[in-house]
């Protein structure tokens, strides 16, 4: 049931600012659970769950739901799509890449030829979705063949895999698996005495936008950001300090955190009380909704449980299925133990 769930958000059309389908799926999936679930005006999916005391804070859990993209900029007089992009920092990852748009246009993503690759950026790119240049001068694109227009957004096109191994491999697994994990969290947990709301975040690959106004309203006591780390255990690395297969993550600091060293402790305390494997997550470029959280109001101590992946912001990211049931036992623990 769970594989089939995160198999299906993996899948799914979700970049910034389009989140749509994610949170259809979320919400189906919730159907049976006690709790009040409502989209605010960004497009952030916040869930609560009740607790017995009606004055305590909530606890909140952040997880984003969207993906990287690319936005049409332009359409050339020969039919290609020049594009920017739209969360995603690398443009050498995308090429050669199959991509989809919201209305299932499919292409593929080139790169303009240059001397020397390291001057690649993404105005070097574009998306060939297979017009013939004469025709599309002429304006006889065949009606068939979708034809995006600019501000349309494309994503990777690839279908989610579990190999024998207990691997996965998908697009997105950053962060639909987190999504997921929080998702089983809120199934499984019991009435708690205080109230645990857990915000599905949009547009958070473009600046933290989604979380910002979700979290002001929720004023938590305290929260725990989830997501995925890179891992680093690959050939020629010499010093991995984060690997598949060998637990979740604690965030020790991100680029806009420093998790209280008490905050953390108490999570290796809790992993080590149940025999959890877990590492410790360094990541100084990524910037993560925990940090946003941090900075909320007059300040909210908080955490981060990340899920190694290798092979980050490809359409084929690596996950070991050990890593997220850990992931999701280390987050449960945590709650039960405030």
């Amino acid at each position: 049931m769970m594989i089939e769930l995160i198999k299906r958000l993996s899948e799914a059309y979700g970049p910034a600012g389009a989140e749509d389908q994610i949170r259809e799926i979320l919400q189906q999936a919730l159907a049976t659970v006690d709790c009040e679930i409502h989209t605010d005006a960004l497009g952030n999916l916040i869930v609560q769950k009740p607790g017995t005391d009606p004055s305590a804070k909530p606890v909140v859990i952040t997880v984003n739901m969207d993906e990287a993209g690319l936005m049409v900029i332009d359409v050339d007089e020969q039919g290609f799509l020049r594009v920017g992009p739209v969360g995603s920092s690398n443009p050498h990852k995308w090429i050669g890449q199959r991509v989809m748009f919201s209305d299932g246009a499919i292409g593929v993503v080139a790169g303009d030829s240059l001397k020397d690759e390291k001057e690649r950026t993404f105005a070097h790119l574009h998306i060939d979705i297979g017009i013939s240049g004469n025709r599309a001068a002429n304006g006889e694109i065949p009606q068939p063949i979708p034809s995006p227009s600019i501000g349309d957004v494309a994503v990777l096109h690839l279908p989610w895999m579990s190999l024998q191994n207990q691997v996965w491999i998908g697009k997105a697994l950053d962060n639909r698996a987190g999504c997921a994990a929080v998702l089983h969290v809120l199934q499984t947990l019991p009435t708690l005495a205080f109230p645990v709301c857990a915000v599905f975040s949009a547009q958070h690959r473009v600046g933290t936008r989604g979380i910002k106004p979700a979290l002001y309203s929720l004023d938590p006591r305290v929260g725990m950001g989830v997501g995925c780390v890179s891992a680093n255990d690959a050939p020629g690395v010499k010093c991995a300090t984060v690997a598949l297969g060998q637990g979740p993550a604690i965030v020790v600091m991100e680029r806009n955190l420093i998790v209280n060293k008490e905050l953390r402790m108490h999570m290796a305390t809790l992993a080590d009380a149940q025999s959890i494997p877990y590492q410790w997550a360094i990541a100084h470029e990524r910037v993560s909704d925990a940090g946003t959280m941090a900075a909320t109001r007059t300040g909210v101590p908080a955490g981060g449980i990340s899920i190694p992946v290798r092979h980050h912001e490809t359409g084929s990211e690596m996950m070991h299925q050990a890593d997220f049931a850990h992931a999701v036992q280390l987050l449960k623990a945590w709650l039960l133990s405030l």
